[in-house]
């Protein structure tokens, strides 16, 4: 156990340098005008949900009361306020040209005006929250946005943190389900999504020219694809046997807790605090490829604040540094890293793993906020453009995953795309 702790501060040590300075990095998903980032080092805990479900998706439906909320925290010493606008999209999150006020109510730029200091934490910091819409902002279109926010000091030139979310105005209903596919080249190991998109409430010339649909799997828009129909009439599309729709269903995701430093916590071998953080040495984790499948309930790769012990977790939870070992025999030259929410589903330094000299396998760090978790382990080098987790983690069709279907509507001479259906369809039902 000495050995581990010692093991692990010394991997905390290598990294500092590293996971305190937040490269631009683009990850395997290269465009970074539309995907979620965080680009500033202190800024911690990133959520985006509906104010009441901090693992839900970040929609919006048109001219209803829901309001989604956008959190995180910032653990610089100095004191900062923040900014943020909305920027309207296209259906594949490429930024439109228009004027805010076609899309929005309000002022295009505003300020963060919820702030709240942490209370009897070893790492302090500044709870941010805002809920869309507010006394400030109103959507009016539906579509694609992203939220980007700024240092109120330091204005608009430098993007801190951004993060995409939808608005829905629902005209279609979708009607789908998830099949084990039964394509022999498959062998059972893929995952089928089919479904139809009714038209008889549309009034669509040339839906292949009007109509743009993705699909993508547990929200990750790093995975979407774009589909297009197999059968099609004057009253329904029907979307089935495209390769589009089959999906690798991988594995349930590891998980861990830190919610109590006094009590046991999921996957946590030992806690230990060593002034001035807690830190939680998690058991060691193995290679799952090729194992028999072993069912446990998930969150498809997110993460939620929880702390035992509090009254309101989000100010009051601390943070620790966890400690990550993957238990392997193989050396890889390069590209380990601990994947999920947790580490906004990208590829960063801050995320690798790193063998130690004298030790097998391979050691990280990550200092998060007391909470759930759920992880994987990824592989990618130079050469990929995606991340592959079947390496260390399987492949097994009665994995459970939920698919959403997104049903873009861009008529004929529009200045934008509206999003008119989506359907969350899980695996299991």
């Amino acid at each position: 156990m000495r050995n581990r702790i010692i093991i692990s501060l010394w991997g905390l040590l290598l990294m500092l340098p590293l996971g305190f300075c937040y490269a631009n990095d683009n990850g395997y998903f290269n465009d970074t005008t539309n995907r979620n980032f965080v680009h500033d080092k202190w800024i911690k805990t990133v959520q985006f949900s509906h104010a009441k479900d901090e693992l839900s998706l970040p929609i919006l439906l048109l001219d209803s009361p829901q309001k989604l909320r956008l959190s995180f925290d910032d653990l610089k010493e100095d004191s900062r306020s923040f900014s943020y606008k909305i920027v309207q999209c296209d259906w594949d999150w490429v930024p439109l040209d228009n004027l805010f006020s076609d899309y929005q109510k309000g002022m295009q730029l505003n300020e963060f005006y919820d702030y709240y200091n942490s209370e009897n934490t070893q790492v302090p910091y500044t709870h941010f929250r805002l809920n869309i819409p507010n006394e400030d902002v109103e959507i009016i279109q539906s579509g694609n946005y992203i939220i980007q926010v700024y240092d109120s000091d330091e204005g608009e030139d430098i993007i801190l943190m951004q993060r995409r979310f939808q608005v829905v105005d629902p005209k279609v209903d979708i009607a789908g389900k998830v099949i084990n596919s039964n394509l022999l080249r498959d062998k059972g190991r893929m995952q089928e999504l089919f479904f139809d998109i009714p038209l008889t409430t549309l009034n669509i010339s040339d839906p292949n020219m009007e109509l743009h649909v993705v699909v993508t799997q547990n929200g990750r828009w790093d995975m979407a694809r774009e589909v297009s129909p197999t059968f099609q009439s004057d009253k329904v599309l029907k979307y089935q046997n495209d390769p589009n729709l089959y999906f690798t269903p991988g594995n349930e995701f590891r998980a861990f807790t830190i919610r109590d430093e006094k009590a046991v916590n999921l996957n946590v071998e030992y806690m230990r605090y060593i002034k001035p953080y807690y830190h939680a040495t998690l058991y060691s984790d193995r290679l799952r490829k090729g194992s028999v499948y072993q069912s446990n309930t998930d969150i498809n790769g997110g993460f939620t604040v929880v702390a035992d012990r509090t009254t309101d977790a989000s100010t009051q939870a601390d943070y620790h540094f966890v400690h990550f070992h993957l238990d392997l025999d193989i050396d890889l030259a390069e590209g380990i890293y601990i994947f999920g929410a947790l580490t906004d589903w990208d590829v960063k330094k801050e995320n690798r793993l790193y063998r130690v000299k004298g030790q097998k396998g391979y050691y990280g760090d990550l200092l998060l906020k007391e909470g759930i978790y759920n992880y994987a382990y990824g592989y990618k080098t130079a050469q990929d453009n995606d991340i592959d987790l079947n390496q260390f983690e399987g492949n097994h069709i009665e994995t459970e995953n939920q698919y959403q279907i997104w049903v873009f509507y861009s008529p004929i001479g529009s200045r934008y795309t509206q999003l008119i259906g989506f359907s969350s369809i899980n695996s299991r039902k």
